[in-house]
């Protein structure tokens, strides 16, 4: 059967004359990338080409978070649904399988120990590489020993360390610059949307997410929150803190606990679970240290009924504290969070989600001062919260008066 490819971009080009030849010569290939340049659609035409080129062959993707992985397969789905190439494909265990016997299984990092003993024969593709942590790329690398498989990482850069940046640094590996400067992507994002992102955006997210750009770890609000980084030795949390998720796709309901020395030694988030089975997930973690004193949790809006739910599940109910978050609780409880970062009297863990969170707030002036919260920003801050909510049970008054925000 003879298959005509779509078509590819100059930028898509120069890196697919590059990884078509690459089947069994384990070799990596890095791409760093702004958004908005036909990078979803390079990686579905790069797993379509080796499931078609390698027959019997098994490639894997690997998404931070598993809505991205079904959104791409939902989107290969469709894209093959008339081709008559594909045997079988399954939402639920993540894979398409075609007549010719080859696999694309689509992963993400939120199933962590469970991706152990994966094998990639085809390629092995990884996506928003910056957005995962570290440890996950010690389970997943290996998957292209056996057959040495290529692998393509991608992702738009973050932070000037960490996994992503030291395989792009890495002269070993044949890596591509998807630059403004030497690409033209006007045909993905006009000069004019350019200009409206500059001043929307903060200069963090801008430099990154827009021109492609490393930064160091710092944030206009938690200035260089990098250095509270820390590995506890006390793993026994006294203090939770919850924020709930508004269902929308990426926006996560986090629990973060931590220690007795203002450590953050767990956290679980999720975007996936349905409100009942969050509950369930949630009380069994709080009911698995019972060294917890206390869990913070909102009650504004669908917080209330989720408190009503969890309250009935866990076996302490002592230990959920609720309240209501006007806008200047809000405000005091950041303002702790900005004050145990300027004074290193908090410890946090190696979570690039996390950090892109801190790094994104911003002060926002009001006519009436200042104030938390901006809706016409799609970062999330669900992280932030939970770690600010967890924090202040630690403190007793308000550190000041001014308000931060995400811009």
């Amino acid at each position: 059967m003879k298959i005509r490819m779509p078509h590819l971009a100059l930028h898509q080009q120069d890196v697919f004359d590059r990884v078509r030849h690459a089947s069994g010569t384990g070799q990596t290939f890095v791409i760093k990338s702004p958004r908005q340049c036909g990078k979803t659609y390079f990686l579905k035409y790069v797993l379509l080409y080796y499931a078609l080129a390698f027959p019997g062959s098994k490639s894997i993707l690997l998404e931070p978070v598993g809505y991205a992985a079904r959104r791409v397969q939902r989107e290969l789905n469709k894209d093959l649904k008339k081709s008559k190439l594909v045997e079988s494909s399954n939402m639920t265990d993540g894979y398409i399988s075609f007549v010719n016997g080859s696999e694309i299984h689509f992963k993400s990092a939120e199933q962590g120990e469970n991706l152990r003993g994966l094998t990639a024969t085809g390629i092995l593709v990884i996506d928003e590489a910056s957005y995962i942590q570290d440890w996950i790329y010690e389970i997943c690398l290996p998957f292209c020993n056996v057959a040495r498989a290529p692998k393509l990482i991608v992702s738009t850069p973050l932070f000037k360390e960490g996994f992503f940046y030291n395989e792009f640094s890495d002269k070993d590996n044949t890596c591509f610059d998807w630059n403004r400067d030497r690409y033209d992507f006007s045909a993905f994002l006009s000069q004019e949307d350019i200009d409206k992102y500059r001043k929307k955006y903060t200069k963090q997210k801008f430099m990154t997410e827009i021109m492609g750009q490393f930064i160091e770890a710092m944030s206009e609000v938690f200035g260089n929150f990098k250095a509270c980084v820390v590995t506890p030795v006390d793993m026994k949390p006294v203090y939770g803190g919850i924020d709930w998720g508004a269902g929308a796709e990426n926006d996560e309901t986090v629990l973060t606990l931590m220690n007795k020395d203002h450590q953050v030694v767990y956290r679980w988030a999720t975007a996936e679970m349905e409100p009942t089975a969050q509950i369930e997930a949630l009380a069994s973690v709080i009911n698995s240290f019972p060294s917890l004193k206390a869990v913070y949790i909102e009650k504004n809006s669908i917080g209330n009924v989720y408190l009503s739910m969890l309250r009935k599940k866990v076996s302490n109910i002592a230990l959920i504290r609720a309240f209501d978050t006007t806008n200047e609780q809000k405000r005091e409880i950041i303002e702790q969070l900005i004050v145990a970062f300027e004074q290193r009297t908090i410890g946090i863990d190696n979570d690039p989600i996390l950090w892109a969170q801190l790094a994104g707030f911003a002060v926002k002036k009001i006519k009436k001062g200042y104030t938390y919260g901006n809706d016409k920003d799609k970062t999330h801050d669900d992280r932030v919260l939970s770690l600010a909510f967890c924090y202040s049970l630690f403190e007793n008054k308000s550190a000041g008066t001014i308000g931060f925000s995400k811009r």
